[in-house]
Parts: structure tokens; sequence; C-alpha cells
């Protein structure tokens, strides 16, 4: 039930485009803000590893993303196992693939033709999970990077609080599949504990 669209882009040119310039190395368990954003990347950068943060301004999140999804050179991909799995199911022409997720109109377009997606599962917006890639030796200011990596972030709440799960569970009965397979629970740590459980025993 997780699906979204994986915008792979040039970290520093994304970040030179929003006008970003290295800041103090910190490691923030969320991003709230573009200080909070380059604060973060900064520190995985100057080390080379590779992380992935969740970003809590849902406009601010969107306004970067049009960027990064703009910038020359981005490219977007099917993102989320559950549509990765669907997509590579959709291959074996003797089958028939279901797939219940926020779907968006650029995922739409990206998803095999063959892939069944109920009217519930579609949305005006897609998902966008954005990924900074840098290679060795990349520089941003004063930052030159050791290794190649990525930092990836999102502001992803419909697979996060999975959504449509009941989507799913009441398609279930009209597609009447040999085969189930479920996948996005780890979408759900970023909530609390106790709202986790209360997801899962629903």
């Amino acid at each position: 039930v997780n699906a979204c669209v994986d915008v792979v882009v040039c970290a520093v040119g994304l970040l030179k485009a929003l006008a970003l310039d290295p800041g103090n190395k910190v490691d923030h368990d969320t991003l709230q803000s573009r200080e909070h954003l380059k604060e973060t990347f900064s520190y995985f950068m100057d080390k080379g590893v590779a992380a992935e943060r969740f970003f809590t301004d849902k406009e601010l999140f969107q306004n970067i993303a049009q960027t990064a999804s703009q910038f020359p050179g981005a490219k977007h991909f099917v993102g989320g196992n559950a549509a990765l799995i669907g997509q590579k199911l959709s291959t074996n022409l003797n089958l028939s693939v279901m797939l219940c997720g926020p779907v968006g109109p650029k995922l739409r377009e990206l998803l095999d033709d063959r892939i069944i997606v109920p009217a519930e599962s579609l949305q005006e917006m897609d998902e966008y999970h954005l990924i900074l890639e840098y290679q060795s030796g990349d520089e941003w200011g004063s930052i030159k990077a050791p290794q190649a990596n990525r930092f990836i972030f999102s502001h992803d709440v419909s697979n996060g609080e999975m959504n449509m799960m009941e989507t799913f569970i009441t398609s279930l009965e009209e597609f009447e599949p040999e085969l189930v397979v479920l996948s996005g629970l780890h979408m759900m740590e970023g909530q609390g504990k106790e709202e986790r459980n209360k997801r899962l025993q629903e």
C-alpha cells in the first residue's frame, strides 16, 4: 500500500538553485525548515553517509519538490516497494496486478498501463521522495564529499499513515487475488509507538 514518485537530482545543483549554502553540520531527526535541510545535508555530505529524513512543512516541501522535479537532469521513477513490486509483476502477461497506494498523475503516468489502480487510490497530487545524489569529490561551499552517496527526504503522510489500507481491504473482494503482497509497514516508523500500534490493530 505504499507508492510514490522518486525524483533523483544532482544534490549540489539543486541546493544552489534553492539558494542554500552549507550551514552548521547538525543531524536533525526531522526537517522543519530550509535551515534544517542545509544543516542536516551538510552533516551527512561531509561524512559521505546516506540518510533519509521526514520534512514536516508541507507547503515548503512542495515548493522544494517542484524545483527539484523541474531541475535540469532530474529523473522520475516509480517509488515505494508496493509500486515497484507491482511494476515487476506486471511484466508477466499472465498476471493481473492491482496496486492500492496513493497514486497521483505523475505516478499513474510512470506505472505500467496493465496495473489496475482503484479509483479510491487516485489523488490529485503525487507523493514525492526527493533523492539528492552526489559523487565523490563533489564540492558544496567548503564541503567536499569523501565518497558518492545520497540524501533522501519527503513529506509523505499518505504512506506514513497507510491511508490506502481500507481501500486495499475493500478492493480484495472484487479483485479476488490469488496472492496478496503487503509492503510499506516501515513507513509508519515516523509515527509514535502508540499511534503505530493503534493503526496496525485497525
